[in-house]
């Protein structure tokens, strides 16, 4: 394994704390002076991509590892999941600023620079639970805490003891009868008796623990699915202002970021900017036949966001914004889970619509989204989603945070209204890389990983050598059934992401942070200690990416683009000539067939007919020539190009 730099001394927590205040005191006072891109291709960009992870408390990485990039870069494109969508969504609130804010465009990040500082101090109160949930909460907060096993078990007796007590008297019950027959003792046979006694009594106590547990998991069970399967929803039940929860002080800190007036909520279409938001309202009204490319419409957005989700109902995940289906939702539901001004940016000032809550029979209104309008009904498009909602949507671990309900008539069954359940993005994938990517980049889409320490690479961050190829995968033995199930979970969850870091031409821009045992993830109360140390690992990893080597990368991905192109032109030559698409396409009905609707005229036939000759022309040459993309020097291991929906 290759690093950017030999590293002699690795940081101890307290260094990382030490270079988080440095570094907190520097990046809330820098200028975050960057030129925008100029029209010209000359020298490296000035504009970058970033993708980060999800990790539920471990985001608390991020916000200095952007702030570092800001002082070069201007952020283009930004993406993540889970924890990486939160800091995703504040990322473009920062850089919303400083391309509106003409008087003070870095104060957004010097804001950000400082959230680390904040997030210390409320951490424990952003996960709220409901009052109905508040019991289990307390268990699993023993259960994650010092003293796990311990505090875990006093919990769960306190919550449930009337199961406790049960579970101890039944035993207690059963061996009565034999304790009374063996009499009262003399005094020779005290000691066998208070044996006798005492065997029952921790008989007893175990039986009355997995009495509780017994009791608890079917509190759980019960519970659970009234609150969308989730202990906290992200509002706050505290009743104190001053201790806003998850979803509530998130959308006060993007607005804030933002710079935004009180009551205003920061939107996809402010991202996209005037002509980004031409583009794409001209895209949406357009015929199909008169659509241009959507790549032409994205790169006309000043700001461009994505975060990742997962509709458990139909058991696959979705890119916010959506990107085909219609969804709806429920006020009242959004009003229990999002602040009000939230919920009136998506209805976008438009009624509701036609269709009806299974339950309720009230009117539903349209997620913000693409969608052609039925009967004559406006629908709110994909710029009015507030930021907040992306983050949200992507956030909702499965047990912790509840997911969120939206609604969708079911057209592959009996057409009625069908509520569906989106929960964490990371389900599918925690850490989509393949948001901004394209064949030949025009710049660098920078990745923020997160990972478990290495047992032979003591670095708690860690980038790949520019034109030194992937990453070998890091081999993670197990010994036992947890560690047996959490490589299946890992597998499953990741396995996409992890095999497309290890390509080459990716593995040089993701940077790695490292946590240790106690750190980021399930622990809700890290002390304040710990969250500066990641802070500082993040400022770290951000100077580390600072050293990108663009032309080297371009290099790379430019064999990978080739070499690929190559077998699946190879591909294409041989089916078009083996089942004689040319003549299939040619001589199609226009009308009367299946798939008609595709072949709804002569005219792009001819011209598309033109394209694919020139483009076969080409193939042949490269054939002539030995396919010389395919001859030495070939990155390994091989890139992939899928169909896929987006």
């Amino acid at each position: 394994m290759t690093t950017t730099e030999t590293t002699s001394h690795v940081p101890t927590a307290e260094d990382e704390r030490r270079r988080a205040r440095a570094e907190i005191e520097e990046l809330s006072h820098a200028a975050y002076d960057v030129a925008a891109a100029p029209p010209t291709t000359a020298g490296p960009p000035t504009e970058c991509d970033v993708i980060m992870k999800g990790g539920i408390t471990s985001g608390v990485v991020y916000p200095l590892t952007i702030c570092r990039l800001a002082t070069k870069y201007r952020l283009k494109s930004i993406g993540g999941t889970s924890a990486g969508a939160i800091a995703a969504v504040v990322a473009a609130a920062a850089e919303y600023r400083r391309q509106h804010d003409s008087e003070a465009p870095a104060e957004g990040y010097q804001a950000l620079a400082v959230l680390p500082l904040d997030v210390s101090k409320r951490l424990a109160t952003l996960f709220q639970p409901h009052p109905e949930t508040e019991p289990i909460f307390g268990v699993l907060l023993a259960a994650l805490g010092p003293g796990k096993v311990r505090a875990a078990v006093v919990a769960l007796v306190r919550e449930r003891l009337w199961w406790f007590l049960g579970g101890l008297l039944l035993v207690l019950v059963v061996a009565a009868p034999a304790l009374l027959l063996n009499g009262i003792p003399g005094d020779e046979g005290w000691g066998r008796f208070t044996l006798a006694l005492i065997l029952p009594v921790l008989l007893g106590l175990v039986v009355g623990v997995v009495a509780a547990l017994v009791g608890f998991a079917l509190k759980a069970v019960k519970v659970l699915p009234r609150h969308d399967f989730g202990l906290t929803d992200g509002a706050t039940h505290s009743g104190n202002a001053d201790e806003p929860a998850l979803t509530e002080w998130l959308n006060r800190t993007v607005n804030d970021v933002a710079g935004l007036p009180k009551g205003r909520c920061l939107t996809l279409g402010d991202l996209w900017g005037s002509a980004g938001l031409a583009a794409w309202q001209a895209y949406a009204a357009a015929t199909p036949t008169t659509q241009r490319p959507i790549g032409e419409v994205r790169r006309k957005r000043a700001i461009d966001l994505e975060t990742m989700t997962t509709n458990l109902t139909i058991r696959r995940p979705f890119r916010m914004p959506f990107r085909q289906q219609v969804f709806l939702f429920d006020r009242d539901e959004m009003l229990g889970l999002f602040p009000r001004d939230v919920v009136d940016t998506m209805v976008a000032g438009l009624p509701p619509s036609t269709h009806l809550h299974p339950k309720t029979k009230q009117p539903l209104f349209y997620f913000p989204g693409p969608g052609a309008p039925e009967k004559g009904e406006r629908r709110p498009g994909p710029e009015a989603l507030p930021l907040v909602v992306m983050a949200r949507m992507s956030l909702s671990f499965p047990g912790l945070i509840a997911a969120v309900p939206l609604y969708a008539v079911d057209y592959n069954g009996d057409q009625s209204v069908v509520r569906h359940l989106f929960s964490d993005g990371g389900i599918s994938s925690n850490f989509p890389m393949h948001f901004f990517d394209s064949l030949l980049p025009t710049r660098p889409t920078f990745g923020i990983n997160l990972a478990s320490p290495h047992p032979q690479h003591p670095e708690m961050t860690w980038l790949s050598a520019a034109a030194e190829g992937g990453v070998i995968p890091r081999a993670q033995p197990f010994t036992t059934v947890p560690g047996f199930v959490q490589a299946l979970r890992d597998s499953v969850q990741n396995w996409s992401d992890n095999t497309q870091v290890t390509q080459r031409g990716y593995a040089e821009r993701v940077v790695e942070i490292r946590l240790r045992k106690g750190e980021g993830g399930f622990n809700l109360e890290m002390p304040d200690d710990v969250i500066m140390a990641l802070a500082g690992r993040g400022a770290e990893a951000g100077e580390k990416l600072l050293g990108f080597q663009w032309d080297p990368h371009r290099v790379i991905r430019y064999r990978n683009a080739m070499t690929r192109l190559s077998e699946v032109l190879e591909g294409f030559e041989v089916a078009w000539d083996a089942r004689d698409y040319g003549g299939l396409v040619e001589d199609y009905p226009t009308s009367g067939a299946p798939g008609t609707s595709y072949m709804d005229g002569k005219a792009w036939r001819e011209k598309d007919l033109a394209a694919t000759k020139a483009l076969l022309d080409l193939v042949e040459e490269w054939e002539q020539a030995d396919w010389p993309s395919l001859r030495q020097d070939r990155p390994s291991p091989a890139p992939a190009i899928r169909m896929a929906p987006e």
